[in-house]
């Protein structure tokens, strides 16, 4: 998915208002994987994991998980608004736009793939705080990136109209 997004936003040129905008979904990235770490750490009845051996207790390698989520959360969030700004106000060269489009495509799949497998791992009758919030966290983002994916179609559509 990262590739593909890279990929994506290397085929188009800037989009205005993308430093804010990408910071801004950087940081709420961040803010929601880090949220999840928090209540994991939290939560008095987790269900234990190689990185969690005991309730409030990341290991070494719970630890560079628990950062590794929290920054791939921001850049995996400003990586989506880079290409949907630049999609959004790319004009002119289609082909640029198409290879920008498939790649988003495929980074799609992949999200959806990742989303599906966190559903399984964190199924109803497994469901902790811990759990939960990771649930929700990315339910909060999913719904965000759905609003940015209509923002986006909304400004194509004007732009082919014009």
């Amino acid at each position: 998915m990262t590739g593909a997004l890279v990929y994506g936003i290397s085929h188009l040129s800037r989009a205005r208002w993308e430093r804010p905008a990408g910071g801004a979904a950087a940081f709420l990235g961040v803010g929601l994987g880090a949220a999840t770490q928090v209540q994991w750490l939290r939560d008095d009845a987790p269900h234990l994991n190689w990185t969690l051996p005991r309730p409030h207790h990341f290991n070494a390698a719970g630890v560079y998980h628990g950062v590794f989520l929290t920054v791939m959360s921001g850049l995996t969030a400003a990586l989506w608004a880079l290409l949907l700004l630049r999609i959004a106000g790319s004009h002119g060269a289609r082909t640029d736009r198409h290879a920008a489009l498939l790649a988003g495509t495929i980074a799609l799949v992949g999200a959806a793939a990742f989303v599906a497998l966190l559903a399984i791992d964190s199924l109803p009758a497994r469901s902790t705080r811990a759990s939960t919030a990771t649930v929700t966290a990315t339910g909060v983002g999913a719904t965000l990136l759905l609003g940015l994916f209509a923002w986006t179609a909304v400004r194509i559509r004007r732009r082919e109209r014009d």
